[in-house]
């Protein structure tokens, strides 16, 4: 089918112009049109009804959406009464239209989000009640709570207005993970976020449209990916106890291992000293078994000759005898002493 189009004509310029599908209508075929006296002009389409502002070139579009008896009406169906309403006829009866009624700048309703879909499954009320502790409708929901295993998840929103519900456009961001807003338009209506980071983050939507004068309220949902658990805070103490564990037993080695080095260095300076002491012990006691044994020496020689050699009959004096042998005596003493360090002086009556 050949679609049909609407044109105006400005006598100033004395141009055409065309308006289509392009410039917001519902659809490109135009079956009916209107004038409602108050520079709109009405018209009527396979798929819903659109208002065009003759000062601005605003189209406004109705959708089935808004409770009409069906986006479908026919061809030339459409008159205006004597109190100024408009009457649309269609496969299911006829609407009537109060254009006095509607006003064009209004605000756009507010957003809800409609589903959830986690790791491409979607998520049933009773799901939430159990597991976020949840007793409302999903569009109440103000914070999802996720395994690390869930990471991957798919967000459905809707704006309730059943005005101009394909001229929408949407607008969303997930803040700790999207830097700027993205766009959506109003047959997608879906946000799709995969391989997140444990983490929280928090989703934003809303809905704008060149036929409204402001945007509609945000709707938001937090969004918390918990980490497996050997990233969470227990587990981090365990690991904090365990390296403290290890660093004391560490440390504790390391301890003991001075210690022991300590001793053994101790040890060594006390053999050392032992040895050193030994040694002087020895030279000393040389030395005094040298200064002894000298004047020994002397004395014993001069003793020997007391004793008479060929004449063995002669008895030497007692004082002599005496003498000598205590001279004779000491010497291998001494000598010994001088040899093993040692020296015992003892008085002899």
């Amino acid at each position: 089918m050949e679609p049909t189009m609407v044109f105006s004509y400005d006598l100033k310029t004395r141009k055409f112009k065309n308006y289509n599908s392009n410039h917001g209508f519902s659809d490109h075929n135009i079956i009916s049109i209107l004038d409602d006296g108050n520079q709109n002009i009405w018209l009527g389409t396979y798929t819903g009804l659109s208002r065009l502002d003759k000062k601005t070139g605003k189209v406004e579009n109705f959708s089935f959406n808004d409770e009409l008896q069906g986006n479908i009406y026919t061809r030339g169906a459409i008159m205006k009464d004597s109190n100024g309403d408009i009457f649309f006829g269609g496969t299911n009866g006829f609407i009537v239209v109060d254009p006095r009624r509607i006003k064009k700048d209004r605000f756009l309703a507010p957003i809800y989000i409609t589903d959830i879909r986690v790791n491409d499954q979607s998520m049933q009320l009773n799901q939430f009640e159990k597991r976020q502790k949840h007793t409302g409708a999903i569009n109440t929901l103000k914070e999802l709570r996720l395994t690390n295993n869930e990471n991957s998840y798919t967000l459905k929103f809707a704006a309730l207005d059943y005005v101009d519900a394909y001229g929408l456009q949407y607008y969303y961001r997930l803040t700790g993970f999207d830097k700027n807003w993205r766009k959506a338009g109003a047959r997608e209506r879906m946000a799709t976020y995969t391989n997140l980071d444990p983490g929280t983050y928090t989703f934003e939507v809303y809905a704008t449209s060149d036929q409204y004068a402001n945007s509609s309220s945000k709707a938001s949902l937090n969004i918390i990916i918990l980490p497996p658990w050997w990233k969470t805070w227990w587990a981090y103490i365990i690991y904090a106890v365990f390296l403290s564990g290890i660093f004391w037993l560490y440390f504790r080695f390391q301890k003991i291992r001075l210690k022991y080095k300590n001793d053994l260095y101790y040890e060594k300076l006390q053999r050392e000293k032992e040895h050193e002491t030994h040694q002087l012990k020895v030279g000393f006691f040389t030395q005094v078994s040298h200064e002894f044994r000298t004047p020994l020496t002397l004395i014993s020689g001069p003793l020997q000759k007391c004793f008479p050699i060929h004449r063995p009959t002669r008895k030497p004096q007692p004082t002599c005898s005496s003498c000598s042998a205590m001279s004779t005596g000491y010497l291998p003493s001494l000598t010994r002493s001088s040899t093993s360090g040692e020296l015992k002086v003892a008085k002899q009556s």
